[in-house]
């Protein structure tokens, strides 16, 4: 038996593009726009609207933190770090950044080292327009290795075993990065 059922459904769309361009273009339906364009919300992007930052931050912590089974929070430092880091990828890249965190955590607070490096670093993942990457990767290896060092209290044994390295080799790149000792 077949029967007819109503329902009443609202569509909510979003596009990181111009519509307006796209339809003048041929590339999306004038008719289809109309039908979506109901109430229009512009929503600027994340680097816009830092003060959202904490709250967003918040809620994935608590979504991610759950599936783990854990209680997480963030450390002052690695608040400030979202903070300063540009967001090219809106929210869906601050969403993942602290899942990363959630997961690479080693105790119930994320501190910036949990954070990805880039983010950690202030540094917007790709080559910056003023630098070659070869650059913009050592900076953000000096900017994470300082970071570490700090979060060590400069003891270089703790800091080589957080970043993954033997102490001889954080002395090369602290020499090689001209960091004192």
């Amino acid at each position: 038996a077949t029967q007819a059922a109503t329902f009443d459904v609202r569509v909510i769309a979003a596009t990181n593009g111009d519509l307006a361009t796209r339809i003048s273009e041929g590339n999306f339906r004038e008719d289809l726009f109309y039908r979506l364009n109901v109430i229009h919300v512009a929503l600027p992007p994340l680097r816009e609207r830092r003060e959202d930052i904490p709250a967003l931050a918040e809620h994935f912590l608590g979504r991610s933190a759950a599936k783990l089974g854990r209680t997480l929070r963030l450390s002052p430092a690695a608040l400030e770090r979202l903070f300063r880091y540009p967001w090219p990828g809106n929210v869906r890249e601050l969403e993942n950044a602290i899942e990363r965190a959630t997961i690479l955590a080693r105790t119930e607070v994320i501190e910036p080292d949990d954070l990805p490096p880039h983010v950690s670093a202030g540094l917007q993942l790709g080559p910056s327009p003023a630098l070659p990457l070869q650059i913009t990767l050592a900076e953000a290896e000096r900017a994470h290795i300082l970071q570490t060092l700090e979060r060590f209290g400069r003891n270089h044994s703790g800091a080589a075993d957080a970043l993954g390295i033997g102490r001889t080799t954080l002395w090369r790149k602290l020499r090689e990065y001209g960091i004192e000792r």
